[in-house]
This record gives structure tokens, C-alpha cells and sequence, in this order.
């Protein structure tokens, strides 16, 4: 799953609407929707999704595959 396919996935199983997360994230709908849009980029910047999954109450976490330690990225 890319992230923009996680963010979308998200988005719809807490009922946010391209409207709402634009809104929260301060853009237009027409950025988000190029955000999101696999055909414009085929990814987006830890940065970008670290933001959107603030506003969906979700956080990135990256796992050392061998310690199991975890870190979070903040904004």
C-alpha cells in the first residue's frame, strides 16, 4: 500500500471528507487532490503524510526491523 493509497483508506474509515482534510490542512481541495492523485506523483514526503495523519489522529511510527525499537516522527 502506498501512502497515498493509506491516507485515502484512512480517510474513509473515519469519515473525512477531501473537503474537511483540505480545510485542516490549511489547502485547497484542488492540492490535496493532487496530494492524492497516484497519476500526478507516485508518492508524497514523510513530511506531507506525517501532517495529514496528524489531523486523522494517527502517527508514523518507524521500526527497526531487527531491535524492535520504535520512533516517532514528528512534525
Amino acid at each position: 500500500m502506498t501512502a497515498k493509497e493509506l491516507v485515502k483508506t484512512l480517510m474513509g474509515e473515519k469519515g473525512i471528507s477531501n473537503a474537511q482534510m483540505a480545510t485542516a490542512l490549511n489547502i485547497t481541495q484542488a492540492a490535496l487532490w493532487d496530494r492524492l492523485n497516484p497519476k500526478k506523483t507516485n508518492n508524497m514526503t514523510v513530511l506531507k503524510l506525517n501532517s495529514m495523519l496528524n489531523q486523522m489522529d494517527c502517527e508514523l511510527i518507524i521500526r527497526d526491523k531487527n531491535s524492535g525499537q520504535e520512533y516517532a516522527v514528528d512534525e
